[in-house]
């Protein structure tokens, strides 16, 4: 649906008188300004033949950090911002990462346009963009080109004011992206991306008690922070609170996950709103995935524990890639992951992609039946003797038939409801009990096969045949003819 544009003419207006005065921040260095703008827990770095940026610290060693601190002994992460990290990244010598300024004592963050031109669009597009972003809406907008040359990168300092980091995540992932994105419709580039959002903490009772860490989404330093620096501190200045009240509402557009079937790439056809209601607690996939694990209880352990709300997102991904499946019907793994990390990303999701969970829901699909294999058989890649790498071969499954009319039946189930709760005035039918009868009756239906009789992907290692010279084979034959008689 496209927005709607004139609804942001108080968002225009309250940008413009923010930005009508300097702000009274005190000049200082470059770096000094920057570590007060960004997360001192959370950077990256991407690394030459590395797809994407990696978290410096990891989420284990951040909670590490934290737990030590709580006993009152000194810790200090390995990876922190300096002199030694920027003074490279201005120089194209590294490219370092940033995630948003999640501290509480810090009232501004570095916040990233990313505009993408990898597949289609032009370097001159994305200049054109940025610069009517800065005539018509932001107003003094740091710009500069990406590394690749193609696309381009906007910077702005957003107010947190009193909203807590996640919400302030979901209105920049959920809010702005698509406005962003409608804007930039009339303009030769791909999509629109907010990236540099802020690590997500929850603090426990006691002082330093971290209960869980949740990293934020990295954004590329500003190449021009040393040369340009007047110019970036002086970038247009958002409160989170005309994001969130002055914009359309999530529900008035769709969602910005888009994935290329073929690679599981982001681009595409996309998740929308509609499809992502399926997720909530009477969702179609939620009732489906409750039904399958009230008749035949999935027993797990360790990282690999399967909730239901992780079945669900199987379930909504496994539908869209069944009916979306590539010429050669192959299902690779890493597309799960693509898809399932970009929901993760954009907030969609809570629970981020795990490959030991992926396969426990995949084999426990596949025990009741309800996966439909063509061939189970995969091959990894390898390097042959020259050097080039030779493809691998996924395993080809899909969804069965009788699972995905269940996973339709239990969408028209949920309409239903929702307009004889409209229509009445009554309360839903699925209220105190999300799960069907006949969803259940379905469910406890299915048999189960034993555990080590499930088809499940077998890996297919290529035996390369030995050439060996008949001299040297003759040798043995002797040996053979004493053993044979």
């Amino acid at each position: 649906m496209v927005v709607e544009r004139e609804h942001a003419d108080e968002f225009r207006r309250r940008i413009a008188e923010r930005n009508a005065t300097p702000t009274n921040e005190r000049t200082t260095s470059p770096l000094a300004w920057f570590k007060r703008h960004v997360s001192e827990i959370d950077l990256g770095e991407h690394f030459a033949g590395e797809p994407r940026p990696k978290h410096c610290n990891k989420n284990e060693r951040v909670l590490k950090h934290f737990a030590v601190l709580e006993r009152g002994e000194p810790s200090f992460l390995p990876f922190r911002w300096g002199w030694n990290n920027v003074t490279p990244h201005c120089h194209a010598l590294r490219q370092m990462y940033f995630a948003g300024a999640g501290e509480s004592k810090k009232l501004l963050t570095l916040t990233n346009i990313d505009v993408d031109c990898k597949k289609k669009g032009s370097p001159e597009g994305a200049r054109q963009y940025l610069q009517f972003l800065r005539d018509n809406y932001f107003p003094n907008l740091y710009s500069e080109p990406s590394t690749n040359g193609r696309g381009g990168h906007g910077y702005f300092l957003l107010e947190k004011e009193d909203h807590d980091t996640e919400h302030v995540n979901k209105a920049l992932l959920q809010v702005l992206t698509p406005w962003l994105n409608d804007l930039a419709a009339d303009f030769d580039v791909e999509f629109v991306e907010i990236k540099g959002t802020m690590p997500v903490v929850e603090w426990g009772w006691r002082k330093f008690e971290v209960l869980s860490y949740k990293s934020g989404m990295l954004a590329k330093v500003p190449r021009g922070l040393v040369s340009r620096f007047d110019e970036l501190k002086n970038t247009t200045r958002i409160a989170a609170g005309d994001i969130l009240f002055h914009l359309p509402t999530p529900e008035t557009k769709p969602s910005l996950i888009q994935v290329d079937p073929s690679s599981g790439s982001v681009s595409g056809k996309h998740f929308d709103a509609e499809t992502l209601a399926g997720l909530k607690k009477d969702g179609r996939f939620q009732v489906v995935a409750s039904s399958l694990i009230s008749a035949h209880p999935l027993k797990t352990s360790g990282r690999s524990v399967v909730t239901v709300g992780d079945m669900a997102i199987a379930l909504m991904l496994g539908e869209w890639l069944t009916n979306n499946m590539p010429a050669n019907g192959a299902m690779p793994t890493k597309r799960w992951a693509e898809l399932w990390k970009a929901l993760y990303e954009a907030g969609d999701v809570e629970r981020g992609w795990d490959h030991k969970r992926f396969a426990v829901i995949r084999n426990y699909l596949s025990s009741l039946g309800l996966i439909e294999w063509e061939d189970e058989s995969y091959r990894p890649g390898w390097y042959a003797d020259d050097g080039t790498f030779v493809k691998g071969k996924a395993a080809k499954w899909r969804f069965s038939a009788e699972l995905m009319v269940k996973l339709a039946e239990a969408g028209e189930k949920q309409l239903e409801a929702e307009e004889a709760t409209f229509f009445t005035g009554g309360g839903s039918i699925l209220y105190g009990n999300p799960i069907s009868p006949s969803l259940l009756s379905w469910s406890e239906s299915l048999t189960r096969t034993p555990d080590q009789d499930v088809i499940r992907p077998v890996e297919v290692i290529p035996i390369r045949p030995e050439r060996l010279h008949p001299d040297y084979v003759t040798r043995f034959v002797g040996c053979f003819d004493m053993l044979a008689a």
